[in-house]
């Protein structure tokens, strides 16, 4: 299982992308992540890499 929880991380210091986002994945299913444009998707995925530090 991946687990994060209240994550908050942005590109600016003082404007937060994402604001106490929790999320958790169970093993072996397909979990999508939908949101409209500019909801953090992508900064959700760099954090969860590691490509952004929250």
């Amino acid at each position: 299982m991946l687990s994060a929880h209240n994550i908050v991380a942005g590109y600016v210091d003082e404007i937060d992308i994402l604001q106490k986002v929790s999320v958790d994945v169970e093993k072996n299913k397909i979990t999508s992540v939908i949101g409209p444009n500019g909801s953090g998707k992508s900064t959700l995925m760099r954090v969860i890499c590691g490509f952004l530090t929250p």
